[in-house]
């Protein structure tokens, strides 16, 4: 097995002394072969490859987030072109030529920095050299870093050059920007794409270089290194470094947390539980011991930020999910995620992610993470669209005792988004006029939308009703007729076949069944449109055969346009003081709709 101080291709620790100069871990840590690259196997792979073959381009574009291996794949490439036993994909790193590139002394191996020498000069300096032969090896290899900072002149005077360089010319163009290199570069190169890495990977990376150190790590600590990294590996280096640097002979979560200024993972728990059980008065303790041991609120509210997203994760996706996380971190998750909705994950994660931006503007960064959540931990739940319809019927219900009871509902029962204190307000009985006295059969059970029944107000409805009739399909004391009753059978069969496309069809009734046409009042003239659309009256024509037993020809009408007659005298203010009732308008609100007519309840009841 190949020893940690022989996989990094560099002496663990030179120089102890504490006169002499300290290379850093990530320093020493730098792969040397292509063998030795962490995450990139899609690179190194294609590279071996292309040298084993003889199939290597003239010019490489490097692109991917910084750390992850984009210069030091460029100098493994630029030694295996020069070594001694190249062009070979295994470069000895002992040959004077690899020697040279490795310590970064070599004459055939220009690094340029494309930020610093962006100008049009600094490239003509450059290109002049490209006609030169090697001074001792077989290329003269040119890395450009973050070349996305080049200038357009810059790029101009290159094009020519990089699109037919001399046979010895070999050009790496690396970037952290790969979308702003014009296409005319992009064109004339081969690209690799270099991956963040992933964290499982890190964190045995950084283990092979805590051994190497002669010390010791737990799991956790690394994996809040490779957390805190985001998928840099050299920044992970750093940051292993640093926590080096800050412990003795062991290397744990505290000492990590310690040196790198990182919010304690208990307190970040701690408050993700209090806004989970929404006490925000424990939510606002656990800011307060954060901020008492320093920690910035920015970086604790990203650790929260982080907690929530596993969890919406974990609610819509499961553990496969989170395998960038170790098993007891998943299981942890699990226990806290259980039976919290991830719909109310998604609201908690965007309330934090408003603060967090406010934070950064903020000159009282601790003041608006407090508030934000505060916020979180008293929103209501979220209600299912289903529960919210029966809530809004059983309010309707309510608005009016009919006599029957069980209408209204239970004490606190109140819609999203709406306080206790206004839900009384919105169940209290508008002033109507008393309506002239009912006519036709089952008047003495009639009642205009002034009366009361029970001593309790008649609350107005937002649906159209249809009038009186001789076969009994309306309103009467009589009860509902059978014509009706069929109705009221075929439409249940309708709408669960489809309940989008036959929902106007809820509240019709039928008004008389002459000959061959069955005519059915309906809730205003855009659901006559609807509902006479030829597939959909066809297949309301079908149900009507098979409930009926006969043919008919479906009539839409709706109650006090001419075609049957007006329900009573005083629709119009009916209708008006039915859309200023705070019920009606909080129903509309609710649910997006309009209210498309107005009838009383007890017309409208079966």
């Amino acid at each position: 097995m190949t020893d940690e101080r022989e996989l990094f291709g560099q002496p663990a620790a030179p120089g102890r002394g504490a006169g002499a100069a300290y290379q850093v871990l990530a320093r020493r840590a730098r792969p040397q072969t292509f063998a030795d690259v962490v995450g990139q196997e899609h690179v190194t792979q294609t590279l071996t490859n292309a040298l084993t073959t003889g199939r290597l381009a003239h010019a490489f574009v490097f692109s991917g987030m910084r750390g992850v291996g984009k210069t030091t794949t460029a100098r493994i490439l630029a030694k295996a072109l020069n070594c001694v036993e190249g062009p070979t994909a295994q470069p000895c790193n002992r040959c004077p030529s690899c020697v040279e590139i490795t310590e970064g002394r070599s004459l055939d191996v220009l690094e340029v920095d494309a930020a610093s020498q962006t100008g049009i000069d600094a490239t003509r300096e450059l290109l002049e050299t490209v006609k030169y032969q090697p001074a001792s090896g077989r290329f003269r290899v040119y890395i450009i870093d973050e070349a996305h900072g080049l200038s357009k002149q810059a790029v101009d005077a290159f094009l020519k050059t990089l699109e037919e360089p001399p046979p010895h010319a070999k050009f790496i163009l690396a970037t952290t920007a790969v979308h702003k290199l014009p296409t005319t570069i992009l064109s004339r190169c081969q690209r690799f794409d270099f991956r963040s890495v992933a964290a499982d990977t890190v964190v045995r990376t950084l283990d092979a270089m805590v051994r190497s150190e002669g010390m010791q790590a737990d799991e956790e600590a690394l994996r809040a290194i490779a957390r805190e990294a985001g998928g840099s590996l050299r920044d992970a280096t750093s940051l292993l470094d640093q926590v080096l640097a800050f412990s003795a002979g062991t290397v744990d979560a505290a000492a990590v947390n310690a040196a790198l200024g990182l919010p304690d993972e208990r307190a970040v728990r701690e408050l993700a539980g209090a806004v989970i059980a929404r006490k925000p008065g424990e939510a606002l303790e656990a800011v307060a011991r954060v901020c008492a041991q320093g920690v910035d609120m920015a970086r604790f509210g990203q650790a929260i930020l982080e907690r929530i997203r596993n969890l919406t994760v974990l609610a819509v996706a499961g553990r496969q999910s989170l395998a960038d996380l170790a098993p007891a971190e998943v299981d942890e998750l699990e226990a806290a995620q259980r039976g919290v909705p991830a719909a109310d994950l998604q609201r908690w994660f965007q309330v934090l992610l408003d603060g967090l931006e406010e934070i950064s503007k903020s000159p009282y960064p601790r003041l608006v993470l407090e508030m934000a959540v505060v916020h979180m931990a008293t929103l209501a739940p979220l209600v299912p669209l289903d529960e919210l319809v029966a809530r809004l019927e059983a309010l309707e219900h309510g608005g009016g005792d009919d006599g029957r009871g069980g209408g209204r509902p239970q004490r606190g029962a109140t819609p999203p988004g709406r306080s206790t204190a206004s839900a009384p307000a919105a169940r209290a009985p508008v002033a109507t006029p008393a309506p002239p006295a009912a006519t036709g059969a089952g008047s003495a059970g009639a009642r205009g939308p002034g009366a009361q029944v029970a001593g309790q107000p008649a609350a107005p409805s937002p649906v159209p009703d249809p009038p009186p009739n001789g076969n009994g399909a309306g309103g009467g004391g009589g009860g509902a007729s059978p014509e009706q009753a069929r109705w009221k059978s075929l439409v249940d069969a309708l709408q669960r076949a489809s309940a989008s496309r036959f929902f106007r069809l809820s509240y019709s009734k039928v008004v008389e069944l002459r000959g061959d046409v069955l005519r059915v009042a309906v809730t205003g003239k855009e659901a006559i449109n609807a509902l006479t659309a030829p597939d959909v009256r066809s297949q309301i024509e079908d149900a009507i055969e098979r409930e009926f037993g006969r043919r008919l020809t479906f009539d839409p009408v709706v109650p006090g346009d001419g075609s049957v007659p007006s329900p009573t005298a005083n629709h119009a203010a009916l209708d008006r003081q039915a859309r200023e009732d705070p019920v009606v308008q909080l129903s509309v609100e609710i649910l997006e709709g309009r209210v498309e007519g107005v009838l009383p309840r007890n017309r409208r009841e079966d």
